[in-house]
């Protein structure tokens, strides 16, 4: 990747995303008390409200022995053999989850919808309200014709390249805090010569899907300007 100063234009870099994970967790404000005892309760409506998108009553897992409640989970799931993204909802005693593995902004409505399924019916089992929503996502960013460490030099300031001046630099990332959100860049572990990036926000209980989605939407465009990337989105 090659920046020209003079004319800010960034030399795009083609890659792709090997992995990628979607993440959405609603936090109640309250456990779901009403419901000791009987967590089981909540597969019936889950296995119905579910159903249109192909999820299976038989693939459904039940973690409810520990002594625990931190660690009870029911989790629902599609068959393997349905296409991807494979998706899960899992139902906690204070949340719920929903995860996609090698999600597209194609299916980013189908995904959406679902998280809203899911919070419109733990609220009708369980009554409860949810105080906070969080989503997160992770990526490995990997190209094949430039090398990771040109991938992310434009985050490495002058000065920080004094930091440890000896050998070749192999790789650099980035942490930004802000009130209600957090990026994280980094080398990847998994694959060669990629990056792996972690996108996170938090809303309130109330704010909409549909806007949560368009925020998750602009900070991937955001990361690909500025990073000077093309493709895998």
């Amino acid at each position: 990747m090659r920046i020209d100063l003079e004319n800010q234009m960034v030399d795009k870099t083609p890659v792709e995303i090997p992995f990628s994970q979607f993440e959405y967790t609603a936090k109640f404000a309250r456990p779901m008390l009403t419901l000791i005892g009987k967590l089981q309760n909540v597969v019936a409506p889950f296995t119905e409200a579910l159903a249109p998108w192909g999820f299976d009553f038989e693939e459904t897992e039940f973690q409810l022995t520990s002594p625990k409640p931190k660690d009870h989970v029911i989790t629902f799931h599609r068959p393997p053999t349905t296409p991807p993204p494979q998706i899960r909802v899992s139902v906690r005693w204070n949340s719920l989850a929903v995860s996609a593995d090698q999600p597209d902004w194609g299916e980013a409505e189908q995904i959406a919808t679902i998280c809203e399924s899911g919070v419109k019916t733990i609220k009708n089992v369980a009554d409860v309200t949810v105080a906070s929503q969080q989503i997160v996502l992770h990526m490995h960013i990997q190209s094949k014709t430039t090398a990771r460490a040109d991938l992310g030099s434009i985050l490495l300031t002058p000065q920080a390249r004094e930091l440890i001046d000896d050998g070749k630099i192999l790789g650099q990332g980035l942490i930004l805090h802000r009130e209600s959100a957090m990026i994280l860049i980094d080398n990847s572990a998994a694959f060669a010569n990629a990056l792996y990036v972690r996108i996170q926000r938090a809303f309130g209980g109330e704010i909409p899907l549909q806007y949560i989605s368009e925020r998750l939407l602009s900070d991937e465009q955001k990361l690909w300007a500025v990073l000077g990337l093309e493709g895998g989105q």
